[in-house]
């Protein structure tokens, strides 16, 4: 009887730990939504060699999985809600508590399975020469708090921006 109990709380709790899909935590796991800025495009264009071909076939394969992820995504806030709602009724029931948490976990591991083989599309785009300097790329970024660290420590002297307009959105 305590394992029934309790199995269900501790999937809730492991769900709740996740936090909710919403405006502060886009659906499509980190990426920005929009077009990605065009300075960044060119820089990384002529960094790994892409073709325009090959940049429209990225964007073309980012925004079908966009679209792809947004219905699954609407899903799971509207289960996340029923859940959330659910609980604050005060008059839950366990195993109903426990099974709709195990749904929203469910359609969690749909989004990341979904972001995983969206990745793994644009993944494929890129020549046999390119993914190790895309890797080179991925190992850089994992720096990026140091090197934004090392910066305002004034560490590191940061390069002027490039000349043209100011991007566009708030300072960071």
């Amino acid at each position: 009887m305590r394992l029934h109990t309790l199995l269900p709380l501790a999937l809730l709790g492991i769900g709740f730990a996740q936090g909710p899909i919403g405006p502060d935590r886009p659906a499509d796991f980190g990426r920005p939504p929009g077009p990605p800025p065009q300075r960044g495009i060119q820089a990384l264009q002529q960094y790994l060699g892409l073709t325009d071909d090959q940049i429209q076939q990225i964007e073309k394969a980012r925004v079908a999985g966009r679209d792809t992820e947004r219905g699954l995504a609407e899903r799971l806030r509207a289960k996340d809600a029923e859940l959330r709602a659910l609980l604050e009724s005060g008059t839950a029931d366990a195993g109903v508590v426990g099974k709709m948490a195990l749904e929203v976990d469910a359609l969690r591991s749909q989004m990341k399975q979904l972001a995983d083989a969206a990745h793994q599309n644009v993944l494929g785009i890129l020549s046999s020469e390119q993914a190790p300097k895309l890797q080179t790329l991925e190992e850089a970024a994992k720096l990026r708090p140091e090197i934004e660290g090392a910066a305002g420590l004034g560490l590191l002297i940061q390069a002027p921006p490039p000349p043209g307009p100011p991007p566009a959105g708030p300072p960071r």
